[in-house]
Formats: C-alpha cells, sequence, structure tokens
C-alpha cells in the first residue's frame, strides 16, 4: 500500500516565494536599471552563487562572517553563497583583468544571500544590482558613480530621497591624529548603526571607547544643515584641530560638481555614512527616502581601492554602488499603497475546435509586440473571460468559420467583428493603445 504520508509545505525563515505581479514589478524595475546602466556605459558581468569561503572572507570578517551560509560541498571544499556582488567582482577581476581592460565599468544584478535577521524590507536572499568602475583613482570615477545612483532612482519612479555622502579618509586622519588608528574599525562599527539605534546610544558607545575625545568626534559625525555648511564645519574642526587631510579636498570638489550640474539637491554631506563593510576606503555613500527613512538605506556603496590586491599583486582602484531592489520596492509599495498592476497579456485567445486561425493571428500580434495568451481547454465563455480578465488582458478573441474573428472588449464587453487577420490587428491595436 501507498504511503500517504505529506511533507508539510512551509519556507525557510527569511526566504519568500514571489507571486507573478510582484514578480513581473520586479522584472520590470531590473530592466529599468539595466537601461540606466548601459546610458553610462556600464557592461553586464555574472559570477557564480558558490565561492570558496576564504575568498569571501579575505577582507571581510567579523559580522560578515556570523552571516555567510556556509558549508562543506560533497568534494569537501570548504564554501559559501556570495553575500554581496562587490567581493565576487574583485575576484572575477583578479582573474580576468586581461580580458576586459581597464578602466573597467561593470554592472551585475543578482541574487546575494546573508544570514541576519529578517524584517520588513529585508530578507536572507535577495536581489542586488551592482555598478562599478574600476581603475580610476580620479574623482570624476566617484562623481560618476553617484550620478547613477541619482538616475537609477529617478528612473524607478522614486521622487523624494537624499544620497548621503561621507569619506572615510575624515575619520581615519582624524584618529591617526590622536594616535587612535587602532579604534578606527570599532569606531565605524558604532557610526554604521546609529540609524538604528539612535544618538543617544551611539553616542554612549562612542564615550566608552575614546573616553577622552568623544565629544570632539561626535562633533564631527553631528550633521551641519545643508552639504555647504557641513563642509565648512568640517572644515573648521579639522583647523582646530590641525589636521590635514586630502579627504576634504574630494567631498568640496564632489559637491561643487552636482551643483553645477543642477543635482545638489539630491545629496547630502554625513559625516555618519560609514558603510559597515571592511574593504571601503574612501568616498561612500547611502541612500534614504525621505517618506520612508525607517526602511534604511536603498542604495548605497563606496570607493574600495584595495579590495582588488587581496587576489592579486596588482592593485586596482574601483568605486561602486548598489541599488537594494527588494528593500525599495517594498519601500514603494509602502508609500504609495500598489504598485501598478503588470499585464501579463494583452489579448487572450478564447478556445475553439480548430485553433490555427487564431495561432496565425496569435504570431501576427506577438511579431507586433502584443503580448497573446491561448486558453487551452474547452470550456464556457464566461469562465474563459474570467481568466482574461485575471491576466490584465484588454480584448478576447475567439473565432468562428462563418463569421471570422470576433474581438471582446473585456472592460465594456463590447463585441467587434473582423473579417480577417489583418482587420483584427488594427481593432486590437486600437483597442490596447487607444
Amino acid at each position: 500500500m501507498a504511503d500517504k504520508r505529506q511533507t508539510k509545505a512551509r519556507l525557510v525563515k527569511g526566504f519568500r516565494d514571489i507571486l507573478p505581479q510582484p514578480a513581473c514589478q520586479r522584472e520590470k524595475a531590473m530592466r529599468t536599471l539595466q537601461d540606466v546602466f548601459q546610458l553610462f556605459g556600464y557592461q553586464s558581468i555574472d559570477t557564480p552563487t558558490l565561492e570558496y569561503t576564504d575568498v569571501l572572507l579575505s577582507k571581510s570578517a567579523g559580522e560578515t562572517e556570523k552571516q555567510i551560509f556556509r558549508f562543506e560541498d560533497a568534494g569537501g571544499r570548504d564554501v559559501a553563497m556570495r553575500f554581496d556582488l562587490t567581493v565576487p567582482f574583485a575576484r572575477f577581476l583578479a582573474m580576468h583583468r586581461h580580458e576586459v581592460g581597464l578602466p573597467f565599468r561593470r554592472y551585475h544584478i543578482g541574487k546575494a544571500w546573508r544570514g541576519e535577521n529578517p524584517q520588513k524590507g529585508r530578507y536572507r536572499e535577495f536581489y542586488q544590482c551592482d555598478f562599478d568602475i574600476v581603475g580610476s583613482h580620479n574623482i570624476q570615477a566617484d562623481l560618476d558613480v553617484l550620478l547613477v545612483a541619482q538616475a537609477a532612482l529617478r528612473s524607478l519612479g522614486v521622487q523624494k530621497f537624499k544620497i548621503h555622502i561621507n569619506h572615510r579618509r575624515l575619520l581615519k586622519d582624524l584618529l591617526s591624529h590622536w594616535n587612535l588608528e587602532a579604534q578606527y574599525l570599532p569606531v565605524l562599527g558604532i557610526l554604521d548603526k546609529i540609524h538604528k539605534v539612535g544618538k543617544e546610544k551611539t553616542q554612549s558607545e562612542l564615550a566608552t571607547i575614546l573616553p577622552n575625545h568623544a565629544d570632539l568626534l561626535w562633533r564631527f559625525v553631528q550633521p551641519q544643515g545643508n552639504s555647504e555648511q557641513a563642509l565648512q564645519h568640517l572644515q573648521t574642526l579639522f583647523e582646530e584641530q590641525r589636521v590635514d587631510t586630502p579627504a576634504l579636498g574630494d567631498l568640496k570638489q564632489i559637491f561643487e560638481q552636482l551643483n553645477a550640474l543642477g543635482l545638489g539637491g539630491f545629496y547630502l554631506l554625513d559625516p555618519c555614512i560609514t558603510r559597515g563593510l571592511d574593504y571601503y576606503t574612501g568616498i561612500v555613500f547611502e541612500t534614504f527616502l525621505e517618506d520612508m527613512s525607517e526602511i534604511g538605506s536603498v542604495c548605497s556603496g563606496g570607493r574600495y581601492d584595495n579590495l582588488v590586491g587581496l587576489y592579486s599583486n596588482e592593485e586596482i582602484s574601483g568605486i561602486g554602488g548598489s541599488v537594494g531592489l527588494d528593500r525599495l520596492l517594498a519601500a514603494l509599495e509602502e508609500i504609495q499603497g500598489a504598485l501598478p498592476q503588470i499585464s501579463a497579456a494583452d489579448v487572450v485567445l478564447i478556445y475553439a475546435q480548430d485553433m490555427q486561425s487564431q495561432r496565425r493571428l496569435q504570431l501576427a500580434l506577438q511579431a507586433r509586440g502584443i503580448k497573446v495568451a491561448c486558453f487551452p481547454d474547452d470550456k464556457k465563455l464566461d469562465q474563459q473571460f474570467r481568466y482574461a480578465q485575471s491576466l490584465g488582458a484588454r480584448v478576447g478573441v475567439f473565432y468562428k468559420e462563418k463569421e471570422g474573428f470576433i474581438l471582446r472588449d473585456l472592460a465594456s464587453r463590447e463585441n467587434i467583428p473582423a473579417a480577417d487577420v489583418g482587420a483584427a490587428i488594427l481593432h486590437i491595436r486600437k483597442m490596447i493603445h487607444g
């Protein structure tokens, strides 16, 4: 007798299924981002899901090591699933640098995995949409990435956002002046969580590890009005401390050029932005939605001058960014109430005993970019029309040998006769596009 026991259908914590409508919305957003990246001259690449663990963790220990999905494969190899797309890109570049040439602009849209606590808009499996320039130390590369970030968000219909910019050298040079270089990474870790834990706890933690300099450091990270005011504030502070740093000059150039392009309002100098990953060395940025800042950054990145050097004797400078697509779409749905519905088909062919004429029309419509689905079973017309409406179709088509095509406007329920394929195409295009 057959064993009728069934395994309970369930999902692993932090993972999710994607239904057709949100899947279509995500795919549309990805295509939009691809178009933006290509407009700026970026080229697509891909890398494997699995990497050797020592490759992934070469520059990302600490919290990252706790979050990766790591296991021993069937061959006894210590492997892990990529937690972002930047570290695999560094490995890719070390292996293929002479095939792609420098400077190299790349984009990569793919999944990454982190075993962190799931929360609203954040899952353990998620898509990242990365864009990078490697092979240039020039500030124009930093500016290029910042412009792509702004263009990407606007192309997705995001209206109110701010790209918060900082430079890691500011903090590093300040701590070095105080002979506190050993506290650099701990301080970065504390500041990186300020938007999650709040100012009071952040200030308390800074006072614990830097009791003699906490007040000065707090002055450093406090935002001071707009970007010009913040730059002046930092300039004054560093002059008081007699600290000379090229980072201030870099930031000044960035904001001068952004303002000259009429885009300065999308950006804000924010010394609290540090980025949690260890490999960033220069400009860093995070993007917050003004209507839903609590969801966290939806587009982040920075400069990582020494990352590729971990896998190669040749050190290659780079800067890049990443759009957190899942988090961004979740935020937009929360803000807008619901994302626009995307139809699975424009036209549905109603079942007929002889489908040859229907299929000829289908191919002709599809050649013109019109989405057509065919109902595969002999069911009642009402049932087939309901199915068509469930796909978001505008037109239902059935064929009668003596009458030709009959086109049903699924909104008005009006029937329009069409004697042949050509007439049907003309009517359908008008019904769909107006």
